[in-house]
């Protein structure tokens, strides 16, 4: 396979896309040239998988990826206002959403921490719960650099997210 351009590279809009190698697969340019180990690798092995499961459609992922970025702000407010209420299961549901979307990007640190901060919301201990809060922020934080750097950007979006 060669190298194509479905449209510019303007915020939102799907880029060039590589293909890989053996696996077949096409993906962003910026997945082709990863380091060998860290947090990017973890993500752009789960873009791969990701491209796969959608029959390699670099826009589909492109726009995946794009508004997982532009819902990231409202998740982590969202979550910050369950913690400051009385509701741990809504608390819960919020957390389950960040952590699977997630997972679905290969973003084992983050999934990791929303994980561990969802069992601290089940055990109630409220100091323990914003300290996880706090760690997942940062996760949160270097995956979104990760991501910035592997050439995506958050999409402007209208529409408002459940979680």
């Amino acid at each position: 396979m060669s190298s194509t351009s479905e449209t510019g590279a303007s915020e939102g809009e799907p880029r060039a896309s590589r293909d890989l190698g053996a696996s077949g697969e096409d993906v962003p340019d910026a997945l082709g040239s990863l380091p060998p180990a860290g947090p990017q690798q973890s993500t752009a092995s789960g873009l791969r998988r990701l491209a796969a499961e959608v029959g390699n459609d670099v826009s589909v992922v492109d726009r995946f990826v794009c508004d997982y970025l532009g819902l990231l702000d409202h998740r982590m407010d969202g979550l910050a206002e369950l913690l400051a209420g009385d509701d741990p299961q809504a608390t819960r549901i919020w957390v389950l959403s960040l952590e699977t979307t997630s997972s679905m990007l290969g973003a084992t640190e983050v999934v990791n921490t929303a994980a561990a901060l969802r069992a601290l919301v089940e055990a109630g201990n409220d100091e323990a719960t914003m300290a996880g809060y706090r760690r997942l922020e940062a996760a949160v934080g270097r995956l979104r650099a990760s991501l910035n750097e592997l050439g995506f950007s958050a999409r402007p979006s209208s529409r408002s997210a459940a979680g």
